[in-house]
């Protein structure tokens, strides 16, 4: 995503001709909405990227985070059903306080009451039910950052881009000035999913 100021529009790949060689960028595309006024080269984004995740995934803070998501998103369907039925029986209910409220078998204050506890059961049913959907990972993401790291080359593009995008909600890429160095900390902002 574009770090200018005011933009947040998605990059693009890119590739570009140097006097060395042919690169591949990323470029905040005007034609797209962006402002046109991004360009990075791709390899140390990439390779930032990916080297926070690895870590993250292998981190005493994140690491337990992030597998703690994989294991609650693999619970069985029985969890899910659960979870949907009870969902249904607070909307079942939500019903019934309004008929009994409108038939004049409850007080104000009482259909406040019941509404209040069944609303706040219902946005914890809810709440449980994102956390349950099945966002399954195409492979198995070892546990050594060694391990990892040689999963990871072994890994097809689209397995790499399933464990990024599990781990990261978006990638920010700053603008910086010329003749500076990539710099991951300074130039990169990760918002990461837990």
């Amino acid at each position: 995503m574009c770090g200018n100021d005011g933009c947040g529009k998605p990059l693009r790949p890119h590739r570009t001709s140097r006097l060395n060689g042919h690169h591949r960028c990323y470029r905040c595309d005007s034609r797209a909405g962006g402002c046109g006024r991004l360009g990075r080269y791709a390899d140390p984004i990439e390779n930032a990227v990916r080297d926070a995740v690895l870590t993250a995934f292998d981190s005493p803070k994140l690491g337990p985070l992030l597998r703690a998501q994989l294991q609650a998103q693999t619970r069985g369907h029985d969890h899910v059903r659960e979870l949907l039925n009870e969902r249904e029986t607070l909307k079942a209910k939500l019903s019934r306080l309004e008929d009994d409220y409108f038939d004049d078998l409850l007080d104000r204050e009482q259909f406040a009451r019941g509404q209040a506890r069944v609303k706040e059961r219902l946005v914890e049913v809810e709440a449980g039910l994102v956390a349950a959907t099945p966002v399954r990972l195409p492979v198995n993401v070892p546990k050594s950052m060694k391990a990892l790291r040689a999963a990871w080359e072994k890994w097809s593009i689209e397995e790499r881009r399933a464990v990024v995008a599990f781990a990261l909600k978006r990638v920010v890429v700053k603008p910086m000035g010329r003749g500076y160095r990539f710099d991951p900390v300074r130039d990169l902002e990760l918002d990461w999913r837990v």
